[in-house]
């Protein structure tokens, strides 16, 4: 798993790039806590270069909501049909908005 990150509009985007699984999901939920624990409550997650998530992998995308407290939102665009179907199973977005891409998100989350 490769992480990169930027601030747009507010906003801290995380691209995540490989597979978010009981290996990498440590790495990725403290990059998320590393970020709230900073004052950032405002974050979209770019799944475009994401080509599989695990169990664990949701669990720290829950982790990090909580860490929220009810304060941001934590948001996921650009997912391929496959992690779509993963995040659908398990009612996903209910708890997180998920949109089709980076503008749509930006423009719904500023």
């Amino acid at each position: 798993m490769h992480i990169t990150t930027n601030k747009e509009q507010g906003i801290r985007i995380i691209s995540v790039e490989g597979k978010v699984d009981s290996f990498t999901s440590k790495d990725f939920q403290d990059s998320l806590i590393k970020y709230i624990l900073d004052g950032e409550y405002n974050f979209l997650i770019d799944c475009s270069k994401l080509v599989y998530i695990s169990s664990a992998g949701i669990r720290a995308f829950y982790f990090a909501l909580r860490e929220l407290n009810s304060n941001g939102v934590i948001a996921l665009c650009s997912a391929n049909d496959d992690i779509l179907h993963v995040l659908e199973l398990v009612d996903f977005h209910s708890d997180f908005p998920i949109f089709n891409t980076i503008d749509d998100a930006i423009n719904e989350l500023k």
